[in-house]
This record gives structure tokens, sequence and C-alpha cells, in this order.
């Protein structure tokens, strides 16, 4: 049983993340929770913050941004309690993003330069990068222009010296 549960929790995770392809966010939210709430029963503890993590980002990609906040909040102390580094870079990342979007620069500053510090010691390039193109807003909002043009600058440069190309998405965010 344990076995066929994962199995219908990892189907479940990969139709969540097919419903943010077809930006049917509350239908992706639904999902991993559903992920969650079966995979709970396996004890991976990793799958179970990433789905709190994915219940994060599809509330946020609703606009939802304080219930998304609030499942990466959970998301992060799951990570930090199994302990996954790349895992806890991505919570402390989105979390960040969440802050910046509710207004509230000085919280998410401090944790978009633990994700960044947490990135660059596990070597996660596509991390890296997105630390520093999620500080760049922050220190804008702090009323630190040259800072923020330093991130994305710094950004830039390691994207082009690895052949990483901003996707349409990372041009959007920054745009706005």
């Amino acid at each position: 049983p344990g076995e066929d549960e994962r199995t219908v929790a990892d189907v479940l995770n990969f139709m969540g993340l097919a419903a943010i392809d077809l930006e049917e966010f509350g239908r992706a939210e639904d999902l991993f929770g559903r992920a969650l709430a079966v995979g709970r029963g396996a004890g991976d503890r990793d799958f179970e913050a990433r789905q709190l993590m994915n219940m994060g980002v599809a509330a946020g990609l609703a606009g939802n941004w304080p219930r998304a906040a609030a499942m990466c909040e959970e998301a992060l102390a799951a990570h930090r309690a199994d302990g996954s580094k790349l895992g806890i870079g991505y919570a402390l990342l989105n979390l960040g993003d969440c802050l910046l979007r509710l207004g509230d620069p000085e919280r998410a500053l401090p944790l978009l330069q633990e994700s960044l510090a947490m990135t660059i010691e596990i070597d996660n390039r596509e991390g890296i990068f997105f630390a520093l193109e999620g500080l760049a807003p922050a220190a804008l909002a702090l009323g630190r222009p040259q800072q923020a043009a330093r991130f994305l600058g710094s950004a830039d440069g390691l994207r082009d010296a690895h052949g990483v190309p901003p996707t349409a998405v990372d041009l959007a965010d920054r745009a706005e």
C-alpha cells in the first residue's frame, strides 16, 4: 500500500504541475494539496515540503499572496526540519518573493540574502540566478537602486558565463 500511495501522490503532483502550465492555479493548488494528503502516509518529508511549496506557488500565481506566504513559511519550516539545503534555498526565495509582493521588503531582504548564501554553498546555479534576481526588487524597494542594478548585473553576468538566458517569466518580472 505504501508504494501505491506514493505513486498516486506523484501522479497528483504531476497533474498539479500540468495545471500550472494551463494557468489553472486553483486546480493546481487543490491537486498539490491532495498529493500532500496522500503522500503524508509515505513518510517522505522532502516530498511533503515540496507539495507545500507547490501549493504556495500556485496560490501566488492566483494572486493570493497572503496564502502563498503562509504556505511558503510552512514549506521552509518543513525543509529546515528535513535539512534539505536545496529545498531551504528555494523556500527562502519563494517566501522572500511573497513578502516583497505583500509590500514587506524589510522582511524579504534577509530571507533572499540567506537564499543566495545557501544556493552558493551548494553550488545551485539556477538558485543563484533566481536569488540575485529576487534581491534586485528588494533593494529597489528599500531605496537602493545601485545595489539593485548590481544584483541584476551579477545575475546577467553569471547567466552569460553559463549560457543560461533569462526565461520569458524572468524578463516579465524584471519589467514589472
